[in-house]
């Protein structure tokens, strides 16, 4: 049996698909995409969420998969994964660090 977890935030509403064991799906309010994840600890994961919904400083440990994305995707998600808290990068130095400017 599936449940949905919905946060409330800024910038929309994001709603997690999870059964007892596990997120299944991540629908984010900015993109009609699915964000699919691997078998992971529920709580973990909420916890992880609510820290940064209250705008606390957190590194995520939950892994996410993103199907069927380009490689430019990737690439521009791990960019985006390693600036550091309270930093702040533009789409242009983003770009430029991606090698397209």
């Amino acid at each position: 049996m599936q449940a949905k977890m919905t946060f409330e935030t800024s910038r929309g509403c994001w709603i997690f698909i999870h059964d007892i064991f596990q997120v299944v799906k991540v629908l984010m309010p900015t993109s009609k995409e699915t964000i699919l994840l691997p078998e992971e600890p529920i709580d973990r994961l909420y916890d992880e969420l609510t820290t940064y919904f209250q705008g606390k400083p957190v590194k995520f440990t939950v892994p996410i998969a993103i199907p069927k994305s380009p490689n430019f995707t990737h690439k521009v998600l791990k960019i985006v994964s390693e600036i550091k808290w309270g930093e702040v990068k533009s789409y242009g130095d983003i770009a430029k660090i991606a090698g397209l400017p």
